[in-house]
């Protein structure tokens, strides 16, 4: 019951409603109502009451709970989803769960990591009960998922649902962020564990910033929240990318790479940028003359001559 009245309430965000038309559309007795709002308070979640007008629902920085992180419709991913108060890392747990290969697909969820990393052995903070720190473990037993294909799948996955969400308008920095206004938002850690296995296993980490104040944001970064100027709803934006995030696996399982390129292009502002680059422990700086999300980006280097980075052993800089 909490949890058919918390979606219709979700649905209906500050609109009140009167007991009598609760009752009515979730075919239940006050009582019922009664008790699964108290519930619901319990767990965090806003509620407003008023003795005239009824029962509101607020959105406020709730806790995640882990029947709301499913999306509806999806074959693969997030059939089984975990959620934990506290963990090093959700790669971490997923790697621990690659034991299993029933586990593919499972969505883990943290509200709080000690050791979040990124790409490169960068860490990654965020404070407790704010953001979405998630990782999705995929077996590839036909071995045609690649770290560059998911981190690809994954990208495009969260510039589409954060628009859905939010209306916001990120932007990719290549080959594993998410930028609004050049400030980084989100980032993408895909690593690979059993590689020499029969079925392979693949782990998509996100670390997305949806709820922090800026105060508690490292330089160059921002949130979804301050970005919005709204309190950014945790569970739709979690189903949302998952949902995204099959599609995208599917266009890359089925080698759809022209409708890949397509929206990558349109979702990146780096074509004919000016770029600071690290490759393989040297700088080089130039415009990027062409990009492509499979190969990587072709540069026209500021001392002559051009070249292609690949993301394998690429970092932008700037």
């Amino acid at each position: 019951m909490k949890l058919r009245l918390l979606k219709f309430l979700q649905e209906r965000p500050q609109q009140w409603l009167a007991m009598e038309a609760l009752c009515r559309e979730l075919s239940a007795g006050p009582q019922q109502i009664s008790k699964a709002i108290a519930e619901l308070g319990s767990r965090g979640f806003h509620i407003d009451l008023s003795p005239v007008d009824g029962y509101r629902y607020v959105v406020s920085t709730e806790p995640l709970w882990d029947e709301l992180l499913k999306p509806p419709g999806c074959r693969r991913l997030a059939k089984q989803v975990k959620l934990v108060q506290s963990t090093t890392s959700t790669n971490d747990l997923a790697r621990r769960a690659a034991a299993d290969p029933a586990n593919d697909g499972l969505a883990i969820f943290a509200e709080f990591q000690t050791a979040g990393r990124g790409r490169g052995g960068a860490s990654w903070s965020s404070p407790a009960g704010m953001n979405l720190l998630f990782s999705v473990l995929l077996f590839d037993g036909r071995r045609r998922l690649k770290p560059h294909l998911l981190t690809l799948a994954s990208g495009l996955a969260l510039v589409e649902a954060v628009g859905e969400v939010t209306s916001l308008e990120p932007k990719l920095k290549w080959p594993n962020d998410l930028l609004i206004d050049s400030r980084k938002t989100a980032g993408i850690l895909v690593e690979v564990c059993s590689d020499s296995s029969d079925t392979p296993a693949l782990i998509i980490g996100v670390g997305l910033n949806c709820n922090c104040l800026p105060d508690e944001l490292p330089n160059k970064a921002t949130s979804l929240r301050q970005e919005s100027g709204r309190i950014i709803d945790r569970h739709a934006l979690a189903r949302s990318i998952l949902a995204h995030l099959e599609a995208w696996i599917d266009c890359c399982l089925s080698d759809r790479r022209q409708h890949i390129r397509q929206a990558y292009l349109q979702m990146s502002d780096l074509l004919g940028r000016t770029v600071q680059i690290s490759c393989q422990g040297r700088r080089y700086s130039g415009r990027v003359v062409d990009l492509d999300p499979f190969q990587g980006i072709l540069v026209q280097l500021d001392h002559g001559g051009v070249r292609l980075f690949s993301p394998a052993t690429t970092s932008l800089l700037s």
